[in-house]
């Protein structure tokens, strides 16, 4: 199965973490066909994790357009953040059989996208097919804010536990 991930930028930071280990275990799992596009590289001040995307296997694409996305839909469209999210919703309304879910990383109340960004935003969202929200709190908000609470399912982080493990023999506590 195809799934295309977009994100405002690859910048390290919250979110995209959360995606770079999401992207790593769908890989694992094989079934899918992953890749990742972005609005930009990364956020002045900060760090792109283009290349650790890279090296584990996962394309990476600039989205320059979004006429790519709407010439080429993906069959499942998977956004991160509320730009992205705005893009996926335009891909949505030209192509209604395109599978759209978001996912809520945090309640973006400092967006840059001003009041009417957050109104456009939370009309996009209640487009989505399908919303994670990575905390209960999260869910109640969105719930609040007018996203029917059907669409909202609760998924939180996971930790690649692993990568984190010491090397050799391990001691139990």
């Amino acid at each position: 199965m195809k799934i295309l991930h977009l994100i405002t930028s690859l910048s390290t930071g919250g979110a995209e973490t959360h995606l770079l280990t999401l992207c790593r275990q769908l890989r694992k799992l094989g079934h899918h066909q992953i890749s990742v596009c972005y609005l930009r590289d990364n956020v002045k001040g900060s760090k792109s994790l283009r290349a650790r995307f890279e090296l584990s296997g996962i394309d990476t694409w600039p989205l320059q357009t979004i006429l790519s996305l709407i010439l080429l839909p993906p069959p499942i469209l998977h956004t991160h953040l509320p730009k992205a999210d705005l893009c996926g919703w335009t891909v949505k309304r030209l192509h209604p059989k395109v599978k759209w879910v978001v996912t809520v990383h945090g309640k973006y109340a400092a967006w840059r996208g001003g009041r009417v960004g957050r109104w456009l935003w939370r009309i996009a969202l209640q487009r989505a097919d399908a919303i994670i929200a990575i905390s209960k709190d999260l869910k109640v908000w969105l719930v609040r804010q007018g996203v029917p609470e059907e669409k909202v399912t609760v998924v939180y982080y996971g930790i690649e536990v692993d990568r984190y493990m010491p090397k050799g023999p391990h001691k139990k506590c």
